[in-house]
């Protein structure tokens, strides 16, 4: 049996530390990736980008019924934001299109916002397409 000599209160102090640490850099993800220079993004921009990335989609896609499906780092164009989604086995593009619903959940889009879930360039992905900008945003009309 341990006395309180053998396990300082010193050494749970420390152990419990550690353990916070660790909880704090496991909760970390890495950033999108950068924009262009002089592009600016807005905050819902930020908030799909944030929630189109790897690690959140992995964290709560089960719970939206999405399991199985993983995205690549999403991308800011003209256009709006584009992601390629990695379908498993029992997944196809017109199944994840049929979700479109929970997606849109997941990311927390507005109902208005243009969401697209088309067929990527080779087998088992697709590509999601959220329409947030005009391509002739910020073009002059003359």
């Amino acid at each position: 049996m341990l006395s309180s000599q053998d396990w300082p209160v010193e050494m749970s102090a420390g152990l419990v530390g550690l353990h916070a640490a660790a909880l704090y850099l496991g909760r970390r993800h890495a950033p999108v990736a950068p924009t262009a220079p002089g592009e600016s993004v807005s905050v819902e921009e930020r908030q799909l980008l944030d929630r189109l990335h790897p690690e959140y989609w992995t964290a709560h896609a089960a719970g939206r019924g999405l399991a199985g499906t993983l995205t690549t780092p999403p991308a800011l164009g003209p256009g709006g934001i584009r992601c390629e989604v990695r379908l498993d086995g029992t997944w196809t593009v017109k199944a994840l299109a049929a979700k479109a619903d929970s997606v849109r959940a997941l990311l927390g889009a507005r109902t208005a916002l243009r969401l697209r879930i088309t067929g990527g360039a080779r087998g088992g992905w697709a590509v999601l397409t959220l329409a947030t900008r005009q391509a002739t945003d910020g073009q002059s009309a003359a």
